[in-house]
């Protein structure tokens, strides 16, 4: 059985993902493929951000990343 692939909801992405793309490069990020992205997890498809974020904090790094972002809110702000 060929599956079809999902259609796209065009009014889901003029009015939410194309501004929040715009928004995360004027705020510095960078736009990149979906193949890069994967290069980047190095193969993998599934819970990336869920297993960083579990390591952050199994590792006690919250306050650090918490003083970092308080820096980086000062330094844009002043």
């Amino acid at each position: 059985m060929i599956m079809n692939p999902t259609p796209i909801d065009l009014l889901e992405v003029i009015s939410s993902q194309i501004p929040a793309l715009a928004l995360l490069q004027n705020m510095g990020y960078a736009y990149i493929t979906p193949a890069e992205a994967l290069a980047y997890r190095q193969g993998k498809r599934s819970k990336v951000i869920r297993k960083a974020i579990n390591y952050i904090i199994s590792t006690g790094k919250i306050p650090r990343i918490m003083s970092i972002m308080s820096l980086m809110n000062l330094k844009s702000s002043g």
